[in-house]
């Protein structure tokens, strides 16, 4: 979401994804910035709803468990190798064609900045 002291349209050139009616930057996102404007990135409703929708499918099946979005590890090995093998379709912010591709490229080491 970009916020702008006036029409979105005197600051920078937007475009509509086919099948859709949502307008969207052509700027990255140090562009937007870079003319000032303010730019959110929100987590989609639709990938909400798909969490709360397989937490609420576990509980069914496993009505003890204590399940959490909280409670799941941030360095599980086997969703390191979904995401070294780049099998992120649906994953959301990893499922573009783009991200899988540098999903795929071998791991550098000796990084220097």
């Amino acid at each position: 979401m970009l916020i702008a002291p006036g029409r979105l349209t005197d600051f920078c050139p937007l475009y509509c994804a086919q099948g859709t009616e949502a307008a969207v930057s052509q700027f990255d996102k140090d562009d937007v910035e870079a003319i000032g404007l303010v730019k959110f990135d929100f987590l989609g409703l639709t990938t909400l709803t798909i969490l709360d929708l397989a937490l609420r499918y576990v509980r069914g099946l496993h009505p003890d468990t204590t399940l959490s979005l909280e409670s799941i590890p941030l360095d599980d090995p086997a969703t390191f190798e979904v995401f070294r093998r780049a099998n992120t379709t649906a994953v959301f912010q990893f499922e573009s064609a783009g991200m899988r591709d540098l999903l795929k490229r071998p791991a550098r080491t000796g990084w220097t900045t």
